[in-house]
């Protein structure tokens, strides 16, 4: 191989550290809601209504209460909640839990 001289390896300095940041606090109070849980809220209110839609009435009972968490105040939720199958039931919440449970 013309051109190339074996050169020995030169040591370069580790990479500095990532600069730390302080941590993002999300100032809340009961009732409050930030606009990332209204966005959860909706989205996980989406995936309910796309897993009722597919007949996967298990997954849309946990989106909903997932949706429910972030906001409860969220109306697409309870959009989802009157919605076949679930308005041919009522669906009752444990008052020690999140756990939806139906009722006929």
């Amino acid at each position: 191989m013309r051109g190339h001289h074996a050169q020995p390896p030169v040591d370069s300095p580790p990479a500095p550290p990532p600069p730390t940041l302080p941590p993002v606090q999300e100032t809340k109070t009961k009732g409050d809601v930030t606009r990332e849980d209204k966005l959860l809220s909706d989205l996980w209110a989406a995936s309910a209504a796309t897993f009722r839609r597919q007949g996967k009435i298990e997954q849309a009972k946990g989106a909903i209460q997932e949706a429910e968490v972030k906001n409860p105040d969220n109306p697409a939720v309870w959009v989802q909640v009157r919605c076949p199958p679930f308005s041919a039931r009522v669906l009752l919440i444990s008052p020690t839990s999140s756990d939806y449970t139906t009722m006929p």
